[in-house]
């Protein structure tokens, strides 16, 4: 779509004039959702409409499990392992599996080796903050406590349909994605939006009518993305979350938690596309019949006031409360910090992520390809961990079941396979 410079103003009562602005719909009492939800939908999926290809770009992703994910049964918080790939009725079409950028998911959920200064107060009721690098936890609090969590949602939403949607797809937006409101870009039904232009309305300008638009688009109905998106972020290692909606207004059942979005956000930091659209301050697109573009505006303050910010997504609602996964990268080193449900989110992260990069950061121990003493071959990847500043030199490494395993003050941080 052609961008224009000229700006929309006016009343947020005009559906078609105006920017949009995010403001929390009203809903029912909270609903505290077991994780065993999480585990009843998953059991449900199985082969059988859905149809994997391997060509035009795409590839059969592996066969996920606890053992190759490096979790115990324990921090899965699952009944049994992820399926393979899920079978969508609703969807009614075959879904094409997308290779996408995604790091690995970390060794364990273990806090990394503590510094000696404390992490700084917040006023989040869940938090947590990791190293983007390795998916070492720093430092949380209730960070595994299911509960809304608004449009941070929409990071998951956003990796979905970049599993099963290419950019340049022609979305035509159905009525029921158009009526969604609150924070919106005006679409109306009918219109046809690329994949690439929703996804920028929805990340930079938190459009939920964009999210609807995808959600729709990619699996047919709400439900059916629903299921898509919870087995995706299962599928990257976020195991309590469950999707309902893809914008994430306060709907019965739509649950994640702190680690979760950290997981995901890491995630969309490793895809190219995500990664540049949640540091973009603003995007306008064309809007046909008006004197001036729709404009999507990012409302994530690290962007300007964090040296380094680099993103993630804002939210907020009256269940979820104020909600940010935020990001920074100085150096090389990138840290994610979230905040759920907190007075002063921006806050929060800020000081989780200056805490971070004053007292952590993640080294190359060995290389791709090293010789290890006592090992017959070398090291298949590069065995990369987080420690406390200064403290590279203290790392030793073992060998145990044909792995190389790092190791700090008797922790294990992360290990690789020797071939």
């Amino acid at each position: 779509m052609n961008v224009t410079q000229t700006r929309i103003q006016g009343s947020r009562t005009s559906r078609r004039r105006g920017r949009h602005r995010a403001t929390p719909r009203p809903s029912g009492a909270h609903i505290a959702v077991r994780v065993a939800l999480l585990a009843a939908i998953i059991a449900t999926v199985a082969t059988g409409l859905v149809v994997l290809h391997g060509h035009g770009g795409t590839s059969e992703p592996a066969a996920f499990t606890a053992g190759e994910a490096g979790l115990a049964t324990d921090e899965m918080h699952l009944a049994e392992p992820v399926p393979f790939t899920p079978s969508i009725p609703e969807i009614g079409r075959p879904v094409v599996w997308r290779d996408r950028p995604a790091p690995a998911v970390p060794l364990s959920t273990e806090r990394a080796v503590p510094v000696p200064e404390p992490p700084p107060a917040a006023t989040a009721r869940r938090a947590v903050i990791v190293d983007a690098t390795t998916g070492a936890v720093l430092w949380g609090m209730n960070e595994h406590e299911p509960a809304p969590v608004a449009s941070t949602i929409k990071i998951l939403t956003a990796l979905t349909v970049r599993r099963f949607a290419d950019d340049s797809e022609a979305v035509t937006v159905v009525e029921a994605a158009a009526a969604v409101g609150e924070r919106e870009i005006y679409l109306d039904p009918g219109e046809v939006w690329s994949v690439k232009d929703l996804l920028g309305a929805m990340l930079v300008g938190s459009a939920n009518d964009a999210a609807a638009a995808l959600s729709f688009h990619v699996g047919g109905t709400e439900e059916g993305f629903g299921r898509l998106a919870t087995w995706v972020a299962a599928e990257l290692g976020a195991r309590d979350t469950h999707v309902v909606n893809a914008h994430g207004l306060d709907q019965e059942g739509q649950v994640s938690t702190a680690y979760d979005l950290a997981v995901l956000a890491r995630a969309a930091l490793a895809d190219p596309l995500l990664a540049e659209l949640v540091r973009t301050p603003e995007i306008a697109f064309a809007w046909p019949g008006h004197e001036g573009p729709r404009v999507a505006t990012n409302k994530n303050r690290l962007l300007r006031e964090l040296p380094g910010g680099i993103g993630v997504k804002t939210g907020g609602t009256r269940q979820a409360g104020n909600c940010l996964v935020g990001a920074a990268r100085r150096d090389g080193q990138t840290f994610i910090a979230v905040s759920l449900a907190s007075g002063d989110p921006t806050a929060d992260d800020m000081a989780l992520l200056e805490w971070a990069f004053r007292n952590y950061s993640s080294v190359e121990v060995l290389p791709t390809g090293a010789r290890v003493d006592g090992v017959r071959g070398r090291t298949a990847a590069p065995l990369v961990v987080t420690v406390p500043r200064g403290r590279a030199r203290d790392v030793e490494t073992d060998v145990a079941k044909g792995r190389v395993v790092a190791v700090l003050d008797g922790t294990e941080l992360a290990s690789v396979e020797v071939e």
